[in-house]
């Protein structure tokens, strides 16, 4: 039998790919390539499109060929929640699992503030739950900003969302939602272009507002870097800029922000390396022993999702049906993200946001929000 992974290995998110890859390889080589008494293969594909684009089309594509392949009993990805919106129906209707390590958009588990009405029951269309995820969806990660925010004593913010597909506006709704209910002022509520060629006007939009903080919902590729620019310009250093995991890769959003990136606060929905314990310090050193590199972003869930399906198949008779019900009923002591198991829509619990301050260019632990 086989496990897929797909992950980007060209463009921007190329070394996210290429780090989630080797992870698979170190847990699988660390369980000799076995499940329980079942021998597993894997097989690395490549998300990516061009320009770093999402091409729906090939991820449907993808989605079809992952279920004629009858060896393959679980894929961990696709990495971009926007292919696993074009992905998912496919895998659903074949009964094959789905293990999201970095798939964050709400919609895919549940409804929320900016989700469609037909949102998650379009992605299964036989009923039955065939995707769990690792990461925290967004509406949790906007409730950790709004969290420290608080605790700054900020009463108002700006949200701004690049409107690029589902992703920015589900971030920048759920930062909305929960600043209205922890009592924090929401005076602006937009999209910024990822095409103008600058957003000074928007910086002053939002200068006169008087936002104590500012929200960006979208990723850094939607030339996020000009619009921060211009935004601290207009601003100065007292408006906090908040943001979730679309603006990394910290080596991406520094060459395009330059110095204005100072002081963001920006979330991830997985476990810091400096937090990682037991058998998350056991990954961590083989993963640098291996690649000389510390682990990125959600490598460090996309091993854990590894440990997790090969779980699964050793408590199943190895058929997509019964390794998809194995999963759902997974629950994980001292794994390498920690106690873990899935409630009833597939997300994580418990859920946990990183907070990192962009600190020298370099992204540095702020604070870990549990369950926000």
């Amino acid at each position: 039998m086989l496990i897929v992974s797909d992950m980007p290995l060209q463009g921007t998110y190329a070394n996210d790919g290429l780090q989630g890859t080797k992870a698979v390889q170190i847990v699988l080589r660390k369980r000799a390539f076995t499940a329980g008494d079942k021998t597993v293969g894997y097989v690395s594909c490549d998300g990516a499109a061009p320009r770093d684009d999402i091409s729906p089309a090939k991820c449907r594509r993808a989605g079809r060929a992952y279920v004629a392949a009858r060896e393959v009993v679980g894929v961990i990805g696709p990495f971009f929640s926007t292919c696993a919106v074009h992905m998912m129906p496919a895998l659903n209707r074949a009964g094959l699992l789905e293990v999201g390590a970095s798939n964050t958009y709400v919609g895919l588990t549940r409804g929320g503030p900016g989700i469609p009405g037909d949102e998650p029951a379009k992605f299964f269309p036989t009923g039955r739950r065939t995707f769990v995820r690792l990461a925290a969806p967004d509406d949790l990660q906007g409730r950790a900003q709004v969290a420290l925010a608080r605790e700054r004593g900020e009463r108002s913010a700006y949200a701004l969302y690049d409107g690029v597909d589902a992703y920015g506006l589900g971030a920048a709704s759920g930062f909305r939602d929960a600043a209205r209910a922890a009592g924090i002022d929401v005076v602006g509520f937009e999209r910024w272009n990822p095409t103008a060629p600058d957003y000074r006007a928007l910086a002053r939009r939002v200068a006169r507002s008087g936002a104590d903080g500012v929200f960006l919902g979208g990723y850094v590729v939607s030339n996020a870097g000009t619009l921060i620019r211009q935004l601290r310009t207009t601003l100065g250093d007292d408006v906090t800029l908040m943001a979730t995991e679309g603006m990394f890769p910290i080596t991406v959003l520094r060459a395009r922000a330059g110095d204005a990136a100072e002081g963001m606060l920006i979330t991830l929905s997985s476990v810091a390396n400096e937090r990682l314990e037991g058998a998350g310090a056991d990954f961590l050193a083989a993963f640098r022993k291996a690649t000389s590199q510390n682990p990125c972003c959600y490598t460090v869930h996309v091993a854990q999702a590894t440990e997790a399906l090969l779980a699964a198949i050793a408590a199943s008779d190895g058929s997509r049906e019964l390794v998809t019900a194995a999963m759902l009923k997974l629950r994980v002591r001292d794994g390498i993200i920690g106690d873990f198991g899935f409630d009833a829509s597939g997300d994580v619990t418990p859920a946990l946001v990183s907070v990192y301050r962009v600190t020298n260019g370099q992204q540095k632990l702020f604070d870990v929000v549990r369950n926000p």
